[in-house]
């Protein structure tokens, strides 16, 4: 559950108290890889209701990979609405997630990035920084 972006600990720590298996489980997702897109691969030619038909006997089948593997769920992560929306109709829950994205305003190094800020957080952004570099202050020494 570390390296698919969704760290859903909360999720398996409450069906474990409850009683319920939530390892393992069957992923759908591109490794590594935070961004929305296509999951369920299909013809992009191909016409939105026969797509969206296409999706749901996907979704259908992974269930019935993963209850016949002994998985406790199915979990497509970052995939379209379109996916979404199909996946609904087969069943599948919809878990909203909420992510940021950074824009690089042509910023030319870190500084140029700090000054956008007011005087206050930069002094404050400056000091956390420091702060995990100082071993005098427990900061982080690493060896190689």
């Amino acid at each position: 559950s570390m390296g698919e972006f969704i760290f859903d600990q909360q999720w398996a720590e409450a069906a474990y108290m409850s009683g319920i298996q939530y390892y393992p489980k069957l992923l759908v997702a591109v490794p590594y890889t935070p961004a929305a897109g296509a999951r369920i691969l299909v013809k992009p030619s191909i016409e939105e209701n026969l797509k969206a038909k296409i999706i749901r006997s996907v979704g259908n089948y992974l269930k019935t990979v993963a209850e016949k593997s002994g998985l406790s769920s199915v979990h497509v992560n970052f995939c379209s609405d379109s996916e979404t929306e199909a996946l609904k109709n087969e069943g599948f829950y919809h878990r909203k997630s909420l992510q940021y994205h950074w824009k690089n305003k042509k910023y030319l190094d870190f500084s140029d990035y700090l000054n956008d800020f007011p005087s206050k957080r930069r002094i404050k952004i400056k000091r956390e920084r420091r702060s995990v570099t100082d071993t005098q202050e427990g900061g982080v020494t690493l060896k190689i």
